[in-house]
């Protein structure tokens, strides 16, 4: 069975940096670069050409999270989900 690795969160000490020595050392494509709260910022960065995931819907907001459907490149759907932040955290 073939088995993939499609996303690993790294944490960098500064965002430009680390865009930086991955787009120009390693040749990866800047995918996404949007800016968060607290001057955090969301960096997707890929390998040239690992494309292949193909979003069925815009992000909808449930009541446990914002909620995304893609489907990868053999058909397979996935949910992806960013959890609401409850009040008590």
């Amino acid at each position: 069975m073939v088995q993939t690795l499609d996303c690993v969160a790294l944490v960098v000490p500064t965002y430009d940096e680390a865009i930086a020595y991955y787009t120009q050392v390693l040749s990866f494509d800047l995918i996404e670069d949007t800016p968060l709260p607290k001057g955090q910022r969301w960096v997707l960065v890929a390998p040239p050409g690992a494309r292949g995931v193909q979003f069925l819907e815009t992000p909808r907001e449930e009541s446990y999270a914002t909620v995304v459907v893609f489907q990868d490149t053999f058909g397979n759907r996935w949910d992806l989900l960013q959890p609401k932040v409850s009040a008590a955290s």
